[in-house]
């Protein structure tokens, strides 16, 4: 009778930990996807808006609903927005010109609501954005002028 009750625990044991790893890796999957959604949804909207950044989840809603047509409709808008965080306040043109020594994105633009840093090799969020405004940054001389006028920072002697 006993061996039987540690046959038992065990086998609960091992299907709690298999349901666990699973539940894991499911949430690590569809986190990563969310993110690089979230991405392809803010490009898109830069991309239509003259490199406006979004100022809210509703300013993403006809560009969620182009990629729903272009690729199917895997995550519902809500569920992006229940996953994923976007900085609303983000000045693309100065996030243009930002530079990185390490390689890495020295912007942190898109995050996950649980904390976690689920993404696919090389599709991590921050590097999209980051990389895409990189290729659309304006010329030095018009951004030097324009990001003079608009922040001290950058005045021009």
């Amino acid at each position: 009778m006993r061996k039987q009750s540690w046959t038992l625990i065990l086998g609960i044991a091992v299907v709690a930990v298999a349901f666990l790893t699973y539940r894991r890796f499911d949430s690590n999957v569809r986190n990563a996807y969310a993110q690089r959604w979230v991405a392809d949804v803010v490009i898109l909207h830069l991309d239509a808006n003259d490199q406006r950044w979004p100022g809210s989840w509703d300013d993403l809603r006809d560009d969620y609903a182009a990629c729903v047509r272009r690729s199917g409709e895997p995550w519902t808008f809500d569920e992006l927005r229940d996953r994923v965080v976007v900085d609303w306040n983000v000045d693309t043109q100065f996030l243009s010109l930002a530079a990185s020594s390490t390689g890495q994105p020295p912007i942190c633009v898109i995050w996950l609501r649980d904390g976690s840093s689920s993404h696919w090799k090389r599709h991590e969020p921050n590097a999209i954005i980051w990389e895409y405004l990189q290729s659309h940054a304006p010329a030095p001389e018009l951004a030097v002028e324009s990001l003079s006028n608009e922040d001290p920072r950058f005045a021009v002697p």
